[in-house]
Order: C-alpha cells, then structure tokens, then sequence
C-alpha cells in the first residue's frame, strides 16, 4: 500500500465507461460483493476529482490506490468477469503485495496488469474475494 493512496471515508466514488454498458451488472457485482464483506463503499462519481474510472481498454490493468485526477481500472474483453474485477478493485483499493506491482502509471504511481492473472484463468471462475484478501482490506482500512 503506498502513502495517501487509502480513500477517503472508506468511499470509492466511480464512473463506468458507456462502452461496458453490456458488462455494468458485473462490474456492480464485483463492487457489492467487496462492500457487503468489507467497510469500503463504492458511489457513482458527483464532481470528486479522486475517482476510480472504469474504462474500456485493449489492455487489463489497474492503478494501486486513489490517486489525483482519477484511478483508471482498464478492462478489454478478455477480462470483464466478476472475479478480475473483483482483483482490480481489491487493487484500487490500495492493496498491494510484494511483487504484485509492475510497470508504473505515467504518474508514476505502481501499476498491476491484471493480464497476468488472466493467464492462469483461474479468477474468472472465482466470484468471492478470498478471505486473505477481505482480511487484507479490512486491516488497511480499519473496518
């Protein structure tokens, strides 16, 4: 977890690109099922320039934390399911493990490209968090 990359109040406020109108009911599956076990809470965006922007993508990564002028969670088809989704947020949330950081936003800020999960097809399947990783956000986030 990098410094100041926490939200504030527990609240990550989001937009969802128009172009994954067909993949929203997901996305907002992967958002409920983190809020229902965790303190953290996701809301549409109303002006806050800390935001997560959910975009569709031709490459699958994510931006560790909130950062200024919106964290982008980029999508491409190949890896809009529930359980990367899911890895993207616990990710935008500010979680992160050794290792699990690779090339870095042009803000500098650590960068997870969740094309490597993909691979192993393995979260596609998933649908849960596992409970290192809810533990992992509650401990961070004091819930």
């Amino acid at each position: 977890m990098a410094p100041g990359s926490l939200w504030k109040d527990k609240t990550i406020p989001y937009e969802i690109d128009t172009a994954l109108a067909s993949h929203r009911a997901t996305i907002l599956a992967a958002m409920n099922e983190i809020s229902g076990k965790t303190c953290i809470k996701f809301v549409p965006r109303n002006g806050q320039t800390r935001y997560l922007n959910i975009k569709s993508s031709q490459s699958c990564n994510i931006v560790v934390g909130s950062i200024p002028g919106g964290t982008p969670l980029n999508l491409s088809n190949m890896c809009v399911c529930k359980g990367i989704i899911m890895h993207g947020l616990y990710h935008a949330a500010g979680a992160a493990r050794p290792g699990d950081t690779g090339p870095y936003h042009e803000d500098g800020f650590p960068c997870v490209r969740l094309t490597y999960d993909i691979n192993n097809a393995q979260l596609c399947t998933k649908n849960v968090l596992n409970q290192a990783e809810i533990n992992n956000l509650k401990k961070i986030y004091k819930c």
